[in-house]
């Protein structure tokens, strides 16, 4: 399952984008609509859980530093998509993390200029 995040809702237009987007990047891969969940969740506890209950293998953002979750929270939820195996994708950061990047996770995120909503 491919999650969509976004810390705003997204309209039926913008999902379609998104969901293109992914489609066309991944295509061999033989995605299709069944394939995606999107989520404004903002309790990162929930986010666990939708990546849980969901089986993510992709997390995807436009953008990490709009998630609006504190930096803290953030490592906990990517952290915990790393260990069951998913990845970590933010389109405009062009940032990407995969289980091998657990430990330096920390780091990347402290550098990086968060936005609150």
């Amino acid at each position: 399952m491919i999650l969509i995040y976004s810390n705003q809702p997204l309209s039926a237009d913008d999902k379609e984008l998104q969901r293109a987007f992914i489609e066309d990047l991944l295509s061999p891969f033989f995605i299709n609509d069944d394939d995606f969940v999107f989520s404004t969740e903002s309790n990162p506890h929930l986010i666990k859980e939708v990546i849980r209950q969901h089986k993510v293998c992709l997390f995807f953002t436009e953008s990490i530093t709009k998630i609006g979750l504190k930096s803290d929270d953030l490592v906990d939820v990517i952290s915990f998509l790393l260990k069951n195996k998913g990845h970590f994708w933010s389109e405009d950061e062009n940032l990407t993390f995969s289980e091998g990047d657990i430990d330096i996770l920390q780091n990347k995120i402290a550098n990086l200029d968060f936005e609150f909503c």
